[in-house]
């Protein structure tokens, strides 16, 4: 029987596992950071509505506006539920 490239094939697997585990948890931080980014919710409703400004089809228009209004309901809700953990250094906003 010959040997693979490692001696211990379950090393191997073990190490595949850990670092599979650590990338998911590296993009769930970085998914909780874009979800919490108020400001990039922000831009993103500003995108969609430029974008619905120079869109011919009125039922397009209406459906970017509608994301647009979607997009900036949920960077309010961010923003209340980080102020409300006190987290408010993650706000776009500035400071009252």
């Amino acid at each position: 029987m010959s040997k693979d490239a490692t001696d211990n094939p379950g090393d191997a697997s073990d190490r595949e596992v850990v670092a599979r585990d650590m990338r998911l948890r590296v993009e769930e931080i970085r998914m909780q950071r874009l979800i919490d980014d108020v400001k990039y919710w922000r831009e993103r409703a500003d995108e969609v509505r430029t974008e619905a400004e120079f869109t011919l089809q009125p039922i397009t228009r209406t459906t970017l506006l509608e994301t647009a209004q979607g997009y900036e309901a949920l960077a309010n809700r961010i923003e209340q539920r980080l102020g409300e953990v006190g987290l408010r250094r993650h706000l776009s906003a500035d400071p009252p």
